[in-house]
């Protein structure tokens, strides 16, 4: 179930498009009361969205979904709270998207839901302890590109250095959430305090302990301790950490001053 109103959408209340068939979402509606099988598994995906991220590409819903994000409870896809879609304690979690409620059957979502459709099938099973075939690893492969170039809904912990020379690992002090999309990074980072008087926020990526050491200024964070992310790389899965500094208000060195915040980038960063 991929962002699956369980226990009904608020927006449906006052919804008189498509009746009578709306009145089903409506939350304490007979079909979200209905009891659970117990020879079916139930899993569920879920979104988690932002709309500062995007990730709501090519939709005649988008208006609504924006209006339904600020709306809704949240977390919500824009349509869905989150709560509406794990709202039974015996659902499977399989984890959460940040796309928005249209945009949830992307790469990304089949990802997560793979080795359950393959369990199912029968296909996933290797009873005989042999190797998996050509063809599983083709699509293995595949489907690891696929989600290389559509990377969404990540969202990581911006902390302080742990020690020396770290860049995290240490307190929480902001928040880091993007996708990738055709070599193309979409994100917003947070940060939970101000920075010193005469001084800003600047987000950096670098790849971290490779040859280069290579560290690519993103822009400086606005008055609201955001930073707005949209910047296409050549490869930007090269990239291990993105860090926060705090530099001068006018500063013209080009060079990134000391960490104040950081984050490893999961896999395939880095690869």
């Amino acid at each position: 179930m991929i962002g699956t109103p369980n226990a009904g959408s608020p927006l449906a209340e006052s919804s008189e498009v498509c009746t009578p068939a709306v009145y089903d979402l409506r939350p304490g509606a007979a079909a979200t009361e209905v009891k659970m099988n117990p020879n079916t598994k139930y899993y569920t995906i879920a979104g988690d969205w932002n709309p500062k991220l995007g990730n709501c590409q090519l939709t005649p819903a988008l208006p609504m979904e924006k209006s339904g994000s600020s709306t809704l409870p949240k977390p919500n896809d824009g349509v869905v709270p989150l709560s509406s879609v794990e709202s039974q304690d015996y659902f499977i979690n399989l984890g959460h998207s940040k796309s928005c409620h249209s945009n949830l059957m992307s790469e990304y979502e089949y990802g997560l839901a793979k080795d359950v459709i393959v369990e199912g099938s029968g296909s996933g099973s290797n009873q005989t302890g042999s190797q998996p075939s050509s063809q599983q690893q083709q699509e293995k492969q595949t489907v690891s590109q696929q989600q290389k170039n559509q990377n969404s809904g990540v969202s990581l912990d911006l902390t302080t250095p742990a020690a020396a020379g770290s860049l995290y690992g240490g307190d929480k002090k902001g928040s880091f959430d993007f996708s990738v999309q055709n070599n193309n990074i979409i994100g917003t980072a947070e940060m939970n305090e101000q920075p010193a008087d005469g001084k800003v926020y600047e987000g950096w990526f670098e790849d971290k302990g490779d040859a280069s050491g290579y560290s690519l200024s993103v822009g400086k964070f606005d008055n609201d301790n955001t930073l707005t992310i949209n910047q296409t790389m050549v490869n930007p899965y090269t990239y291990t950490v993105f860090f926060v500094t705090t530099e001068p208000v006018d500063d013209p060195d080009p060079n990134p001053s000391d960490v104040v915040v950081g984050t490893k980038l999961p896999i395939p960063f880095g690869q």
